[in-house]
């Protein structure tokens, strides 16, 4: 098999555009894939690299474009350290002791 992520790392680096080495290195792997799955398809290796050539091709036009994404701020925020001791003790607590209502007693045990 042709060194498909360098053949990719080679073509974004030609395009001028800074791309970043993790995302060369996927879309290296996706490039490398896609070569293994058109050659399972049946297609010959001169087939399956023109395929390849293509999605590089796609990305090259795109690579202006192809950087990670910023991390979105976090759902829930999460708590100061410090502001309190056990932050979900009384929490646990209430939970459980909803538990031990709902269900007094193991279940399963045959009473003797």
């Amino acid at each position: 098999m042709p060194d498909i992520a360098a053949r990719v790392r080679q073509a974004l680096d030609s395009t001028g555009h800074r791309v970043d080495t993790d995302v060369a290195e996927e879309l290296g792997a996706h490039a490398a894939a896609s070569y293994e799955a058109a050659r399972a398809d049946g297609c010959d290796h001169e087939e399956a690299l023109r395929h390849v050539d293509g999605l590089i091709a796609t990305w090259s036009a795109d690579a202006d474009r192809l950087r990670r994404r910023p991390r979105r701020d976090r759902a829930v925020p999460v708590p100061a350290a410090g502001t309190r001791a056990w932050p979900g003790l009384a929490h646990d607590v209430r939970y459980a002791s909803r538990l031990l209502r709902r269900q007094p007693r193991i279940r399963g045990r045959e009473d003797s």
